[in-house]
């Protein structure tokens, strides 16, 4: 799994790892991608295609909680998941 993450990389490592935690998922995150690392971020397509590109696949669901997840997951043709 990578993690989508529209926050800048100064802040992704203290953020993922208190969720990580408290959902006790720490073994199923890979890797993540931030905002740091793409052009545009949320609601482009750019963070959900880098993540596609680490977890070398072009198939994905994206879980989201904002409209922009919504709409950078179906700029990049994935199925998504709002909630």
């Amino acid at each position: 799994m990578v993690v989508v993450v529209g926050a800048p990389l100064v802040v992704v490592p203290e953020v993922l790892d208190h969720f990580l935690d408290l959902l006790d998922a720490r073994e199923l995150a890979d890797s993540w991608t931030t905002k740091d690392g793409v052009e545009a971020s949320k609601p482009e397509p750019d963070l959900v295609q880098a993540a596609l590109e680490k977890a070398g696949t072009d198939e994905a669901v994206m879980i989201g909680d904002t409209p922009w997840d919504v709409e950078a997951a179906r700029k990049a043709a994935s199925r998504w998941f709002a909630c």
